[in-house]
């Protein structure tokens, strides 16, 4: 990557207040429209954004004299079109897998807009993560392509502690002696960079909660947290939502706050937590959006 994409990159997203609650606006990150502010609603301007697409940004444009990218996910998550976006903006060709789904599915806000982005779409035979990724990682291998993981993860360890550093470098501008910082938990990747940036820029927090959306991923955080130079028993809660009775990833629970419209797969079910288990009112609180749902515009 160039300076001025690496200057972009580590820029800031701001922090904004409303009512007794803070939130870390990464929704704000869009480098495909400079235009963002803290007073936009997540949906306005770029489709694309969010600290997945600076995951993205940071794991293409590391590597050197990539030719082209393969990635897959399920048809209602933001990868995918993440991917593509990105591999649209570097001018190389990208491949999707989905697994399992109709023509019918195709017309989905997040299908329609990998193939906006110019991504040629492969059907995997089931919509399990290892047999998508089984067939991405063969795709990458025979065509000398680059694999972007789940949850927007890689197998190249080189770039690893990089990676962890741009999302770790964000926690700089919340506040101070927080009581509660709730970040929703999917792939665990942007809890493991939040968790690293906590101790790096020593922040003092007294309960980090993360909210479990997808299955538990508490070891997967520290395994991480260990490559990252961290103890491994690093102090956390972790709130397991998905084994909840009649919890789905999939289903979708629309949720504004103040005028932001959440993330209806996960900050919306993260926010709905908070509601019953926090009085925000007498214990600083900070929700971490980590990105808005993409508009297939």
């Amino acid at each position: 990557m160039n300076a001025k994409e690496k200057q972009i990159l580590l820029k800031l997203t701001p922090v904004q207040r409303i009512g007794y609650l803070y939130l870390k606006r990464d929704d704000l990150f869009r480098p495909f429209n400079q235009k963002a502010k803290a007073t936009d609603k997540p949906q306005t301007g770029s489709p694309i954004n969010g600290g997945k697409l600076r995951q993205a940004l940071w794991l293409m444009l590391s590597q050197p004299d990539i030719k082209g990218v393969v990635s897959g996910s399920s048809i209602h998550s933001p990868q995918s079109p993440i991917i593509s976006a990105v591999a649209n903006y570097m001018k190389i060709p990208n491949v999707i897998y989905y697994g399992g789904i109709t023509p019918e599915s195709m017309q989905k806000p997040m299908p329609r807009l990998c193939l906006k982005y110019g991504a040629d779409i492969q059907i995997s035979k089931s919509g399990r993560h290892n047999v998508i990724y089984s067939d991405a990682r063969k795709y990458a291998n025979d065509h000398g392509y680059y694999c972007v993981e789940y949850g927007m993860n890689s197998r190249d360890k080189e770039n690893m502690q990089a990676f962890y550093e741009a999302n770790a470098n964000q926690v700089q501008n919340i506040p101070d002696n927080l009581d509660n910082l709730v970040v929703t938990c999917g792939s665990g990747i942007t809890a493991t960079g939040i968790l690293y940036g906590l101790k790096k820029y020593n922040k003092k927090v007294k309960n980090v909660i993360l909210v479990g959306v997808a299955p538990n991923r508490i070891e997967k955080i520290r395994e991480r947290l260990e490559f990252l130079g961290m103890n491994k028993k690093q102090k956390f809660t972790y709130i397991d939502r998905f084994s909840e009775p009649g919890f789905s990833y999939e289903k979708r629970e629309p949720e504004t706050f103040g005028e932001i419209e959440l993330h209806p797969n996960y900050e919306s079910k993260t926010y709905a937590w908070i509601k019953y288990h926090i009085d925000v009112r007498h214990e600083t609180t900070l929700l971490w959006i980590v990105g808005s749902e993409p508009n297939a515009i």
